[in-house]
């Protein structure tokens, strides 16, 4: 009979991988909205000040409308598409790689092409999904922020032409701040998630039952490795943030020079609290859309 991959075309893959990724940036979009918001105020003074996750959010419904929750969406929507049919569909050559018996007479130089290539695939997916969408993401972020911010009259259209105006510095000096969170995530939420569904599959299998997974595994797996890389990136993401979004502020008011001079100055002014800012929306919206995209997927 056939196995599970073989029915799987590489356009199924894809089609899969992007739509389980849009339903979740649907229902979703509003916690990284909040998310957006918390982490850029700091300790700044033009900013407005939430003080929690809720508050944020409903003073954002109140004073803007429940719509300024999915500001940005159609943004992020133009390059989740693709970027998340070319991740998964290298994430499950990889893992068919990976997991393949070895056939007699096949040539180990043979496996081990196969299994870097996949790799490689993926980790270049990656790398150019994240330089492709850099100007995307410093548009949904700036969205994100008007009404937040007390200085000058920030809309969307203002901030796609500032991208277009300064292309290049939009897309080139910015992608190392979303390299910087986007690779460890992605190699953290991939391997915690099978990790997760290797642990439940012995555990089934302990006591000579049935090791089949279904989707009430699914959910804890992909909880688990939303959670995971969540926790140990929003450091990295603080910064990604703080760095795109300042380019909203004028020149004088910047107040990050590199990523380094970001975190030196968010410890020594916001202590290791800094980094933990906007980290229960962003736990919900990782969580929730890890379960989400594993679920659909």
């Amino acid at each position: 009979s056939q196995t599970p991959q073989a029915k799987n075309t590489w356009v199924e893959l894809m089609v899969s991988g992007a739509f389980s990724r849009v339903m979740g940036q649907l229902c979703l979009h509003p916690a990284d909205t909040v998310k957006t918001r918390l982490q850029f105020q700091g300790t700044r003074t033009d900013v407005r000040a939430y003080t929690s996750a809720i508050h944020a959010c409903r003073t954002m419904v109140q004073e803007e409308g429940a719509l300024s929750l999915y500001r940005g969406l159609s943004s992020r929507l133009l390059y989740v598409v693709p970027a998340a049919a070319m991740n998964f569909f290298f994430y499950e050559r990889l893992k068919t790689n990976i997991q393949a018996p070895v056939q007699s007479g096949t040539s180990p130089l043979v496996r081990w092409m196969d299994l870097a290539g996949s790799g490689f695939g993926l980790f270049a997916s990656r790398v150019l999904g994240s330089v492709v969408r850099t100007p995307f993401d410093v548009v949904k972020q700036r969205q994100q922020v008007h009404g937040a911010l007390r200085l000058g009259n920030l809309t969307g259209r203002n901030s796609i032409l500032h991208i277009l105006q300064d292309f290049r510095l939009s897309l080139f000096s910015m992608t190392h701040a979303s390299l910087l969170r986007d690779l460890p995530f992605m190699f953290l939420s991939f391997s915690s998630y099978e990790a997760s569904i290797e642990a439940q599959r012995r555990i089934l299998a302990r006591d000579g039952g049935v090791a089949e997974i279904w989707t009430p595994h699914h959910l804890i797996a992909g909880a688990f490795s939303g959670f995971f890389a969540c926790v140990l990136t929003n450091p990295l993401d603080v910064v990604k943030t703080r760095m795109q979004v300042q380019q909203t502020l004028p020149v004088e008011k910047r107040p990050y020079q590199s990523i380094r001079h970001c975190f030196s100055r968010v410890m020594q002014e916001e202590g290791l609290a800094g980094f933990a800012q906007g980290l229960r929306p962003r736990l919900a919206y990782c969580m929730s859309l890890s379960t989400i995209i594993w679920v659909s997927y």
